[in-house]
């Protein structure tokens, strides 16, 4: 029994939270020949600096 609690309580890859954005709305924003992969891997890093410079102002508070 403890075991079927374990496996019901694992967190499964389906119910991981995510975030969606609709292509269209970004697409203007990105050359014509970025593929789906460097758009994601551009915005991760955009939000990777904006998160540094996040933590260095409330660091230098």
């Amino acid at each position: 029994m403890d075991e079927m609690y374990n496996i019901l309580g694992e967190e499964k890859p389906n119910q991981r939270e995510q975030i969606k954005i609709q292509s269209e709305k970004l697409n203007k924003y990105f050359p014509a020949d970025f593929t789906e992969h460097q758009k994601v891997e551009l915005i991760e890093n955009l939000v990777k600096d904006w998160h540094t410079a996040q933590s260095l102002k409330k660091g230098s508070r």
